[in-house]
């Protein structure tokens, strides 16, 4: 893929990580496989997306990084499992260690960590029902677009955030200053790892 990108254009000035994988299951419905394969997605695509412009950047003495985590890096996940919070984690770590690394080169490295962005992704598996719920815990009352989470990065990738180095900014409406009863979380989970088989892994299926 970057030896493509090298070759149409020459060289490489920004890079945005923006994948993601996640499924909705209790840790002791977690099988190993399903571990190794979310972190695959959520880590290791990062560490490896990011390793390779590095020479490029350094060379150029400049470079903006950005991944798209989660607010899950940072409390847990309210949709998906563990193995998707751990990623998350994982990946704000790395994100700050390269950080480091990369900023005497004039290199920023950072992170958005959006909430419960209205995808199609979404708005296709998740019910009515269940995206209420999640506005009910955020105080602006309304869930994200990805046109908000698209400008918190252009301002990271813009020369106004030429001073911030291993930060995460969060795009989340204030959701993180709310949460669920823990009953209510274990009882989603449950019904969702229940309900996989036949619907989606994210939210049980549609409109339910």
């Amino acid at each position: 893929m970057f030896r493509e990108l090298l070759d149409e254009f020459g060289t490489l000035d920004i890079l945005i990580n923006n994948a993601r994988g996640g499924l909705a299951a209790m840790v002791e419905h977690i099988t190993e496989e399903e571990w190794i394969h979310i972190l695959g997605i959520n880590l290791n695509g990062v560490f490896l997306c990011c390793k390779e412009p590095i020479p490029i950047m350094k060379q150029k003495r400049y470079g903006k990084i950005v991944t798209v985590a989660s607010v899950a890096g940072i409390r847990i996940s309210y949709l998906a499992g563990a193995h998707y919070t751990a990623s998350k984690y994982a990946v704000i770590g790395f994100i700050r260690h390269l950080a480091y690394e990369l900023a005497p080169y004039g290199i920023n490295v950072n992170a958005v960590c959006p909430g419960i962005v209205l995808t199609p992704l979404v708005i296709d598996t998740a019910s009515e029902r269940a995206l209420e719920k999640i506005r009910k815990i955020i105080p602006k009352g309304e869930t994200s677009t990805p046109e908000d989470q698209a400008d918190a990065v252009l301002f990271l990738v813009s020369e106004k955030s030429k001073s911030i180095v291993g930060e995460t900014l969060t795009v989340d409406g204030g959701s993180l200053l709310g949460w669920q009863p823990n009953e209510e979380y274990e009882r989603w989970k449950k019904k969702a790892f229940a309900q996989r088989s036949g619907g989606s892994p994210w939210a049980g299926g549609k409109n339910r």
